[in-house]
């Protein structure tokens, strides 16, 4: 198994067409999404499951104001109006700063809408994941298998949950962080340097905590013994959560409540509280994933999505995707496709989304979780680059159906979030 990416430069020129052909599949796959938006704005009727709530002002323009909606929503809103806190009901302060950071800063410079401005900044993003995804990929396709890139970029743009990378949400910009953190490794960018880039990820989303995993794993690796690899971890890990730890600072700061953030997370709930005996029961007997098929249960899919059968169901199809990422994990570690600091990372980002909400959101969001463990990419690249070409493009074309589905979903009102 090889664990590095190797660091050889290339031509400029090759990199410039890394880069055309990653904003052209872009571009082909982003059509798709907004493909699936008019036919949802146009064909179907709008859900009458809840409603999405409207924390800034409307874009009048439709496709604007479906890929800004649910988190969208209460991103922008931080972006405008910055946090508050409110002990008895939900607050925004659930919602990590970098990326509204990000989206307010280009508001003001540039005087762009802030619903542009939010959309904008994902998709930059997401063309630099798309850059960094092929780099990374295409370093490992060369000590495994030719071909492996093109299935691999493929798999990650036309995933069914992929959508979510284009919209005002964390995903494109957690994933270029994750990519650019494991490009460091690879090529043994001072550990400072790294410590910075995981810091952002804790500063980006809660779970950017699960790059310290391959952190540590690449610390232990380059030390000649314990105690220095000890050492090291104690010296960098404060800077690997500078994002975490300023968050937890500014909420003591602001609110005299420095967790402020997790304590708001019981109000963002689809079932009541249970104890906590009967909480590890249920994930450990897997009752969130396979409640979600049962009538009667708090995260039945019927309930959510009224009038679709099963397989067009998005609630369905979130505990479905979990077990598959899951199995991909599985047959990486089997075919030893993933290297270890990958396998470490894409565990910690399946185990943390659903000890944490997967049991209090009914599985609602696991969908979304997975789009960023993009070790799963390099897996389905693997299988997709050995099967026939025409099994191959139609499985290709069935999760781009799917894409184009739930984008039509989300733009009819449907609870996808």
């Amino acid at each position: 198994m090889h664990d590095e990416v190797g660091p050889a430069e290339r031509p400029r020129s090759v990199l410039y067409m890394r880069l055309a052909s990653g904003v052209i599949t872009y571009v082909v796959t982003t059509t798709i999404v907004l493909v699936g938006i008019s036919a949802g704005i146009s064909l179907l009727a709008p859900s009458t499951y809840s409603s999405c709530p409207r924390l800034v002002p409307s874009s009048d323009n439709k496709y604007v104001d479906t890929l800004t909606l649910w988190d969208g929503e209460w991103y922008l809103a931080i972006a405008t109006d910055g946090y508050s806190y409110d002990p008895t009901g939900e607050s925004n302060v659930a919602f990590f700063p970098v990326y509204p950071a990000l989206v307010e800063i280009l508001h003001r410079i540039t005087r762009l809408p802030i619903r542009l401005a939010g959309l904008f900044v994902s998709h930059a993003f997401l063309v630099g994941a798309l850059g960094l995804l092929m780099i990374y990929s295409e370093s490992r396709a060369a000590n495994t298998r030719p071909g492996l890139v093109p299935y691999v970029v493929l798999a990650c743009v036309l995933f069914p949950t992929s959508f979510f990378m284009r919209m005002a949400y964390t995903e494109s910009l957690f994933l270029f962080t994750s990519l650019l953190v494991f490009i460091g490794l690879a090529r043994k960018w001072p550990l400072p340097v790294i410590a910075v880039i995981v810091g952002t990820a804790t500063g980006i989303r809660s779970v950017g905590v699960a790059l310290l995993l391959p952190f540590a794993h690449h610390i232990w690796e380059q030390s000649r013994s314990w105690r220095q690899a000890s050492v090291r971890l104690v010296c960098v890990t404060p800077l690997a959560l500078w994002g975490l730890l300023d968050y937890i600072a500014f909420q003591w700061w602001s609110f005299g409540e420095p967790f402020a953030f997790a304590r708001t997370q019981r109000f963002w709930s689809l079932r009541p509280p249970v104890e906590f005996a009967e909480f590890c029961s249920a994930l450990v007997s897997c009752e969130p994933i396979w409640s979600v098929y049962v009538p009667g249960k708090p995260g039945y899919w019927g309930a959510f999505d009224r009038g679709l059968p099963v397989f067009l169901s998005y609630q369905a199809a979130n505990p479905a995707l979990f077990v598959l990422a899951i199995v991909l994990v599985c047959i990486g570690a089997a075919k030893r496709w993933l290297s270890g600091r990958e396998l470490v990372f894409a565990a910690a980002l399946l185990a943390i989304p659903y000890v944490m909400v997967g049991f209090r959101f009914c599985m609602a969001s696991q969908g979304r979780f997975i789009s960023v463990v993009f070790p799963i990419y390099i897996v389905l690249g693997h299988l997709l680059c050995r099967m026939p070409t025409l099994l191959a493009v139609a499985t290709l074309a069935l999760s781009g159906i799917y894409l184009a589905v739930f984008c039509a979903m989300l733009a009819a009102g449907y609870f996808i979030v």
